[in-house]
């Protein structure tokens, strides 16, 4: 009985630290109110567009997104990479990755009020995508 609530017990308070710790969705939501609205989001996304941009030109290449996003498969960057370029001239601004980037708020928005909290973002990690590199919070776009 007591490895039973011991083993509980952990489970809590690993539970609680993932929530707790100062992960990409704390770190994003700055005024602390348990949600990421937009602007927020586009803070976040911005400084991601930047820590991906290495040589510092204003804009994503291939390369550079393949040196960012070593540990998934190069097809599922290629293709997310593809997705962004909007107007297919093998760079990333920062608008065609914002707009790449608001397109994926809206899917884990699943009430539509504008914001992300942490079940949505809980819900859409594990049951809907949960091999994607594309997801914001410690993924793809921040």
């Amino acid at each position: 009985m007591k490895k039973i609530l011991m083993a509980l017990c952990m489970t809590f308070v690993f539970s609680f630290g993932a929530y707790a710790g100062d992960d990409a969705f704390n770190q994003a939501d700055t005024n602390k109110d348990g949600k990421i609205d937009q602007q927020e989001f586009d803070q976040a996304v911005e400084k991601k567009f930047k820590s991906y941009d290495l040589n510092n030109d204003g804009v994503l290449d291939m390369s550079e997104i393949r040196d960012v996003q070593k540990d998934h498969k190069d097809t599922d960057v290629v293709k997310e990479f593809e997705s962004m370029d909007a107007n297919k001239d093998g760079k990333v601004d920062m608008e065609e990755f914002k707009a790449s980037a608001h397109e994926r708020f809206k899917e884990y928005d699943r009430n539509n009020d504008g914001y992300m909290d942490r079940p949505e973002v809980d819900y859409r990690t594990r049951y809907q995508d949960p091999g994607s590199i594309m997801k914001p919070f410690g993924g793809f776009y921040f």
